[in-house]
C-alpha cells in the first residue's frame, strides 16, 4: 500500500526493528538465556492484536530509551517513525483501508494510529527542542579544508611511494628503460 524504499531507509528500519526486540528479550521478558530458547518470540507473540493498548509496549521501549539512552527528541521521532513501519508489516493482511477512496493506509489499525500521534507529537518537540549537536562544530573552514586535502594527497603520494618500492624494485625500473 506504500511506495517503495530504498535501502539505506530499510536498514535504518531494520535495526530500529532489532533494537526494539533486543529491549523486548533483555529488558521486559528478563528471562534467563536457557529459558528464551524454548520460548517461541515472533512479532506476532509481542504484539497479539491491532488495539490501540498494544502501543503500550511502544511507549515503554520509548520511555526506557529517553532514561537509559538520553535520546532526542529527533532520534524518538525517527525511532517511532521506523516502529510504525513494523506495525504496517505486522498488520499488512489485516488492514481494509482503500486509498483509492482517499482514506489514510492503515487508519482502521489502532495501534498505527496511535503510534502515528505518538510520532506527531515527536515531531512537534523535535521542531522545538535544541539541537543534540553544535552546528558550528561540524563545519571547518576553506583553509582548513585545503589543508585537510594536502595531507591526504600526501599520504596517497606515500603510499603510493610505498607501493612503488614494493613491487617495482629500482633495479627492475633502470633495467627496463
Amino acid at each position: 500500500q506504500e511506495d517503495p524504499i530504498r535501502p539505506a531507509t530499510a536498514n535504518v528500519y531494520l535495526r530500529h526493528a532489532r533494537l526494539f526486540f533486543g529491549w523486548y528479550v533483555n529488558v521486559k521478558l528478563k528471562k534467563p538465556r536457557e529459558e528464551l530458547v524454548k520460548t517461541k518470540i515472533s512479532l506476532f507473540v509481542i504484539i497479539p492484536d491491532k488495539e490501540s493498548k498494544s502501543a503500550q509496549l511502544f511507549v515503554e521501549f520509548i520511555l526506557w530509551l529517553r532514561k537509559n539512552r538520553n535520546i532526542s527528541d529527533s532520534y524518538e521521532a525517527n525511532f517511532l517513525r521506523g516502529l510504525s513501519k513494523l506495525m504496517k508489516y505486522r498488520f499488512a493482511a489485516e488492514t481494509s483501508a482503500d486509498t483509492t477512496y482517499g482514506e489514510k493506509t492503515f487508519h482502521d489499525i489502532p495501534v498505527i494510529r496511535e503510534l502515528r500521534r505518538l510520532h506527531r507529537d515527536a515531531n512537534k518537540r523535535q521542531s522545538l527542542s535544541p539541537r543534540s549537536s553544535d552546528e558550528d562544530l561540524k563545519w571547518i573552514s576553506w583553509n582548513e579544508y585545503l589543508g585537510v586535502v594536502e595531507a591526504l594527497k600526501n599520504d596517497v603520494l606515500k603510499e603510493i611511494s610505498y607501493y612503488d618500492l614494493m613491487f617495482f624494485p629500482k633495479e627492475e625500473k633502470n633495467n627496463s628503460q
